[in-house]
C-alpha cells in the first residue's frame, strides 16, 4: 500500500493499516491451518469493507462511482489492489510442517496496546526534518526499507565522528 493511501485509510476508518493487515494475516493462516474462528465473516468482511471505504474515496466518492457507473471490485480484489508485498519473496521446501494454533484465548496476558504504526512513521519522519511530499507515492514497504537505511547510515556517520573526536 502507498503512504498517501495508508494515511488516507487512518483518515476514513480510525484503524491502522499495519495493523489491521496483521490481524487479517493472522485470520488466513488459521483458515489455511484449519483453524476457523468464530467470527471469522465478519473480521474478513470488516478488513474488506475498510479497503473498499479507502478504494471508493480513491475513485472520487460515492456519487462519482454512481455517475460513471463503475463497477465495484470484489474482496479478492480489494486485497491484491492493497495488500501487495514487494520485494523479493522467499519459498523454501518444507518437509514436515509444524503447525501451532494461537488462541487468544487460551494465554494468560495483559491486552496488547497496539501502536498506530502509520503516525508513528509519519512522526519519525517529521522529527529528522524529512520532505514527507516525496514518500507519498511509494509503498510502505520501501518507505521502512529507506528509513532503515538512512538510520544505519546516520548511526555510523555519528560513530565515526565520535571515534575522531577521541583522536583529537
Amino acid at each position: 500500500m502507498l503512504l498517501k493511501d495508508a494515511i488516507r485509510y487512518y483518515e476514513l476508518t480510525g484503524c491502522d493499516f499495519q495493523n489491521d493487515l496483521k490481524d487479517f494475516g493472522k485470520l488466513q493462516r488459521n483458515f489455511i491451518q484449519g483453524y476457523i474462528q468464530d467470527d471469522f465473516t465478519e473480521k474478513y468482511e470488516s478488513f474488506t469493507d475498510k479497503l473498499l471505504i479507502l478504494w471508493t474515496d480513491r475513485q472520487g466518492g460515492v456519487k462519482q462511482i454512481l455517475e460513471e457507473n463503475i463497477e465495484l471490485p470484489n474482496h479478492s480484489e480489494l486485497i491484491s489492489l492493497y495488500c501487495r508485498t514487494i520485494g523479493e519473496v522467499k519459498e523454501s521446501e518444507v518437509e514436515t510442517e509444524i503447525i501451532t494454533f494461537d488462541d487468544d484465548l487460551l494465554k494468560k496476558h495483559k491486552k496488547d496496546r497496539k501502536e498506530n504504526t502509520i503516525v508513528e512513521l509519519i512522526s519519525a519522519m517529521t522529527a529528522v526534518d524529512i520532505d514527507i511530499t516525496q514518500f507519498l507515492d511509494m509503498e510502505l514497504e520501501l518507505v521502512y526499507q529507506i528509513l532503515e537505511i538512512v538510520g544505519e547510515k546516520r548511526k555510523k556517520e555519528q560513530e565515526k565522528a565520535k571515534k575522531q573526536r577521541r583522536r583529537v
